[in-house]
C-alpha cells in the first residue's frame, strides 16, 4: 500500500546530495526514490527498493535489504551491502561503489538491454568493484562505462560472483586515462591495463608494446614483468625508447653475419690462389687471408638500426689443376664482430668454414664455383634499461653457392682486363635461443632462416697474365 512507502523527493544533486540515515525509514516495507539524488547511511530491511528516478546511493557500511529495481532515466549504486536481487532496466544505471568502493549484493544482478553500468578507477586505491554472491546476468544491447584513470600493467577486478557471469557488454565507453582490454572469466570480469600506441613510432617498438599488451590481456604476464611495468612509463605514459630496446633487431641483423661471411667467401675464392693460372698440371696448396669491414644503414622508415660489422679469417686447401682450369676444396676459419650502438647490441659469431671451388678457362672466357658451408656459433649482448643481457650460444649456419662468369680481354703483354658477372645464394640458419640477465625483459628468441641472392658486374684489371709471373696484381670494380 501506498501508506507503507518512503518516498523521497528530494531536490539533492551529485555535488550536494541530500544525507539521510535508514534507521528512521526502517518502518516502511517500500523504499521509493522519486527525485533528487540521496544518500543513505545505516541499516533498514524492505520488501522493495525502487528507483524510479534521480541517484540513490548508499554509504560506504551501509546494508539496504531488499530487492532493487532501477527504472529508465534512474541511477542506483552503493558501497556497503545490498541483501537482495537488483534489477536494472533499459535506460537505468547502476554505479557499483558509489565512486569509487566495493559494493556487496547477496543476490543477483540482471542487467537489461538498454541499461548501463558504471565503473570508476583511480591509480592507486580502491576503484569501483561489484562482489556479488550470486549470479549476474548481461543482456546484448548493455553498455558499460570506464572512467578516471588505470595504470598500465594493472588488473582491476570489476565485477566478483560466486555464481558466475552470462553475457557480454556490447558497448564499452571509456575516458582517455582508461588503457586497457575487458577480461572475462567464468566468475570474473577484469579490466586489464594497457600501453597507448603513439604514433610516429617504428614497426619494432610498436610490435613490442602490442606484444606486452598482448601478454597483460592473456593473464600471461610474470610477477617480474609486472613489476618492471614502471620503469615502461613516463609521465604517465608509454616510455616509447624503453620498448625501443625490447624488440630482438639484435637477433634480426646477428643474420646478417651469415650473409657477410658467404660474400666474403664468394669474393675471396673467385680471385683467390686457388683461381691462378696453372703451368702445369698436377696438385697444388693454397693460403689465404680474408677482411671484410661493413656499415649497414639505418632506416627510419623501417625502424631498422645502423650497424658496424668486420670479419677476418683465413682459408687453405689443396686442389688439383691445368692450364684451363683447378678444383680445390678448402678449410678454414671465420670470426665477426657485429655492434648496433642505438641498442647497446654486440655479436660475436666464430667458425669453421669448408668447401670446393672450381674455374675453368677457355677461348678468354672463365667460370668460376663455389659451394661452402659455414658452421659459426655466436652470442649477442645487449643493454636493455640498465640490465646487460647476454645470450645463449646459438648456431648461425650459412649454405653458401656462387658462379662467376668472366672475359679475359688482352690489355698489353701482361695484364688483361676482365668484365664479369656473378650471382651468390646464401641461406642462413640462426638457432634458437634464450637471454639471461633480467627476469622481466630477457627474450626466449625463436630460430629463424633467411634466404639472400645477389647479382653482381665487374670490371678488373688483371696483372701477371704471362706464364710463370710471380706477381698477380688486380683492381676491381663493379655493381
Amino acid at each position: 500500500a501506498d501508506s507503507d512507502a518512503a518516498v523521497l523527493q528530494t531536490t539533492g544533486t551529485a555535488t550536494a546530495p541530500t544525507e539521510l540515515s535508514l534507521a528512521g525509514l526502517s518502518q516502511f516495507e517500500v523504499l521509493r526514490n522519486a527525485s533528487g539524488v540521496n544518500a543513505l547511511s545505516g541499516t533498514a530491511n524492505f520488501q522493495q527498493v525502487d528507483v524510479v528516478s534521480g541517484r540513490l546511493i548508499g554509504r560506504a557500511g551501509s546494508a539496504l535489504t531488499g530487492n532493487v529495481a532501477v527504472s529508465n532515466g534512474a541511477t542506483f549504486g552503493s558501497a556497503g551491502t545490498v541483501n537482495g536481487n537488483v534489477g536494472v532496466a533499459s535506460g537505468g544505471t547502476l554505479s557499483p561503489g558509489a565512486s569509487p568502493g566495493i559494493m556487496t549484493v547477496n543476490g543477483n544482478v540482471a542487467l537489461a538491454s538498454g541499461s548501463t553500468t558504471v565503473f570508476e578507477f583511480v591509480p592507486v586505491g580502491q576503484s569501483d568493484q561489484l562482489l556479488v554472491n550470486g549470479a549476474v546476468s548481461i543482456a546484448s544491447g548493455t553498455t558499460v562505462n570506464l572512467t578516471g584513470s588505470l595504470t598500465p600493467g594493472a588488473s582491476r577486478d570489476l565485477i566478483i560472483t560466486t555464481g558466475g557471469i552470462s553475457g557480454t557488454f556490447t558497448n564499452v565507453n571509456r575516458d582517455p586515462g582508461i588503457l586497457g582490454a575487458l577480461r572475462y572469466t567464468p566468475t570474473t570480469l577484469q579490466l586489464l591495463g594497457t600501453f597507448a600506441l603513439p604514433g610516429g613510432i617504428t614497426p619494432q617498438t610498436a610490435a613490442s608494446i602490442n606484444y606486452v599488451n598482448s601478454v597483460l590481456i592473456a593473464g600471461q604476464a610474470s610477477p617480474a614483468l609486472l613489476a618492471a611495468v614502471p620503469s615502461l612509463l613516463t609521465g604517465g605514459g608509454t616510455n616509447v625508447a624503453a620498448f625501443g630496446q625490447l624488440h630482438p633487431e639484435a637477433y634480426a641483423t646477428a643474420t646478417q653475419i651469415g650473409v657477410q661471411h658467404g660474400l666474403t667467401l664468394a669474393k675471396a675464392t673467385r680471385g683467390g690462389l686457388a683461381m691462378l693460372p696453372r703451368v702445369e698440371a698436377g696438385p697444388f696448396t693454397f693460403a689465404q687471408g680474408m677482411g671484410d669491414w661493413r656499415r649497414f644503414k639505418g632506416d627510419a622508415a623501417r625502424g631498422t638500426s645502423a650497424a658496424k660489422s668486420e670479419s677476418k679469417g683465413v682459408i687453405g686447401g689443396i686442389g688439383a689443376g691445368a692450364g684451363g682450369g683447378a678444383v680445390a676444396a678448402f678449410v678454414g676459419y671465420l670470426d665477426s664482430e657485429q655492434r648496433i650502438a642505438r641498442l647497446g647490441a654486440e655479436t660475436e659469431a666464430d667458425g669453421m668454414v669448408a668447401g670446393v671451388t672450381a674455374n675453368f678457362a677457355t677461348a678468354g672466357f672463365d667460370l668460376s664455383i663455389l659451394a661452402a658451408y659455414d658452421w659459426s656459433k655466436a652470442r649477442t649482448e645487449r643493454s636493455v634499461l640498465g640490465a646487460s643481457m647476454r645470450s645463449d650460444e646459438y648456431k648461425l649456419r650459412s649454405t653458401i653457392l656462387d658462379v662467376a662468369v668472366g672475359y679475359n680481354l688482352p690489355f698489353g703483354a701482361d695484364w688483361a682486363l676482365r668484365p664479369q658477372i656473378g650471382a651468390t645464394y646464401i641461406e642462413t640458419n640462426r638457432g634458437a635461443t634464450r637471454e639471461t640477465g633480467s627476469a622481466a625483459f630477457a627474450l626466449d628468441v625463436d630460430r629463424r632462416k633467411s634466404e639472400a641472392t645477389f647479382i653482381d658486374a665487374s670490371l678488373a684489371l688483371r696483372g701477371g697474365q704471362a706464364a710463370g709471373s710471380a706477381l698477380h696484381p688486380w683492381a676491381q670494380v663493379g655493381v
